[in-house]
């Protein structure tokens, strides 16, 4: 009889377990109770913040305002301060209600064990929210609280959660020494974030990848720039080439390099054109830039970035040859067959060779960018009727000498920023890395260039067809006899 029980009991104990489990398992001090969750939640198991599975505009405030009322029927407990930090951060995600979402992360802040993780997180959440709005008095204070948290790893939590939250405390506490610098920036003290940000870039202990360690690096070289030290700035700048591994990276490191070099860096830091170009030691220093780079992807297009440069700070011959550069550049004539922002780029010196009159010049260009493309180009097409227009000028007026005119042109320089400037705490490596990407590409800035190439271009072309138009009409004209 005994033996008989055993494995019945054996089989009620497995199946009584399986239904503990499905139902969420033991409610502990660090885990969340997954049987009062919203409807609708995308996780149900797993470390908190909790997110609604849809992404309909309604569905989340519905999702919202159900987590925090089951966050105030909750109380004081640990998973109502999950449910207030979960609703806080749905609430981020939307800039008109980032006031509401400080409330949440305030309550969820307040509930949390001292020292645990997620306290942390909705601290360093709240600073960040009050930097963003430039409300400097109110992050200093939220700072002040932060700074006194003493985080340490959770305990007495299941397995799944506390190896998020071990990883969660990591974050959150190089977090606090970015905020630390975000803060020291706001309030002028450029060289304390600067120490404060290389102190972190250079720490041998830090859990941080190499993106993320070049990122603090240019944050610093940025911050260095701000304090007028050029050289601890360059050398932030060449600590974070050293790290990084994709050319195209280093390439935009470089390029930052060179502009901060120069002072030609805005008040951000980031590289602007000179009010004045600086003069051949530039140009020169922007061609051993090419020359070093100009096989890569992204260097083949700073070509266009510098010639743009040049052409904005009245040096129109420094443009030319930085325009040359790029037309005989293999890379970036390979990328203009199949994209029309980098072929835009490459129609600017075709106009300005047409402005000051260099005919035979325009046309080897259009010849040479022509050859490019399988398909007709609308631009290109306007600019090689825009050249027939000279021609045929040129062959019925009298050769008088003009002024050569000035170049209306003025596209903007085109540098994306290396990195992103900072890093939120409970994104992955992998979205902290496609914020990192610049999302604008050299072509693409001289957009609007290219759209003013265009209207210029039509406008010959209309030109050319009204003047058609009046020789028909003085053809029919018919002539007066003699008398």
């Amino acid at each position: 009889m005994t033996s008989s029980r055993r494995p019945a009991a054996a089989v009620t104990c497995a199946v009584l377990a399986l239904l503990f489990l499905a139902a969420g398992g033991p409610a502990s001090g660090g885990s969340s109770d997954a049987r009062r969750l919203p409807p609708g939640t995308a996780t149900r198991i797993g470390a908190p913040p909790f997110e609604p599975s849809s992404t309909d505009d309604g569905d989340v405030t519905r999702w919202i305002r159900h987590a925090e009322a089951l966050a105030e029927a909750e109380g004081l407990t640990v998973h109502a301060a999950d449910l207030w930090l979960s609703s806080a951060f749905a609430w981020e995600r939307r800039p008109a209600d980032r006031a509401r979402a400080l409330v949440d992360y305030r309550r969820a802040r307040e509930l949390y064990p001292a020292g645990s993780p997620r306290q942390g997180l909705a601290a360093a959440r709240m600073v960040a929210l009050y930097l963003e709005a430039g409300n400097a008095p109110e992050a200093e204070t939220a700072f002040a609280w932060l700074a006194g948290w003493q985080g340490h790893p959770p305990r007495g939590v299941d397995a799944t959660v506390a190896t998020a939250d071990v990883a969660l405390l990591e974050r959150v506490q190089l977090q606090r020494v970015v905020l630390q610098s975000r803060l020291a920036r706001m309030y002028g003290r450029f060289r304390d974030a600067a120490l404060l940000l290389e102190g972190l870039a250079g720490d041998p202990t830090s859990p941080a990848d190499a993106s993320r360690r070049a990122s603090w690096w240019m944050q610093a070289a940025r911050a260095w720039v701000r304090a007028n030290e050029h050289d601890a700035a360059d050398r932030a700048a060449r600590a974070a080439m050293a790290i990084v591994e994709e050319p195209q990276e280093k390439a935009r490191l470089d390029l930052w390099r060179l502009h901060a070099r120069f002072d030609a860096l805005d008040e951000h830091g980031d590289p602007t054109a000179p009010a004045s170009w600086p003069g051949e030691a530039f140009e020169d220093a922007a061609h051993d830039h090419l020359r070093a780079w100009s096989r890569t992807p992204e260097g083949a297009c700073h070509a266009l970035a510098l010639a743009s440069t040049a052409l904005q700070a009245d040096a129109p011959d420094a443009a030319a040859r930085l325009y040359a550069v790029a037309l005989d550049n293999p890379v970036l004539r390979a990328r203009a067959a199949v994209d029309l922002d980098v072929l835009e780029g490459l129609l600017v010196p075709i106009a300005l060779a047409l402005r000051r009159g260099d005919l035979d010049e325009a046309e080897r260009q259009i010849t040479e960018v022509e050859a490019l493309r399988d398909e007709p180009h609308p631009t290109l097409d306007a600019l090689r009727i825009q050249l027939a227009e000279h021609r045929a000028g040129l062959l019925h007026e009298p050769d008088v000498p003009r002024p050569e005119p000035r170049p209306t042109l003025h596209p903007r320089i085109d540098v994306a920023s290396p990195t992103a400037h900072e890093h939120d705490v409970t994104r992955d490596a992998s979205r902290e890395r496609r914020r990192a990407q610049p999302s604008a590409k050299p072509g693409q800035l001289l957009a609007g260039l290219a759209l003013a190439i265009v209207a210029l271009a039509i406008a010959f072309v209309a030109a050319t067809r009204r003047r058609a138009g009046r020789r028909r009409l003085r053809a029919r004209r018919p002539r007066r006899r003699a008398s």
